[in-house]
């Protein structure tokens, strides 16, 4: 993948054998660019949090 680009792959095992279960492409952002708004948008709520 060209510069900044990476690809993400998850896999799993069945009776058939390894199989590609999900892919994902994502653009890097140097941190300058990250803002407050992306990082709530990307925070993984922390399971103690009462989130309604």
């Amino acid at each position: 993948m060209p510069g900044n680009l990476i690809a993400l792959f998850e896999f799993e095992a069945g009776d058939l054998g390894v199989r590609l279960r999900n892919e994902r492409h994502y653009k890097l952002a140097p941190p300058h660019q990250i803002t407050e708004e992306d990082l709530k948008l990307y925070r993984i709520p922390d399971p103690g949090d009462n989130v309604s």
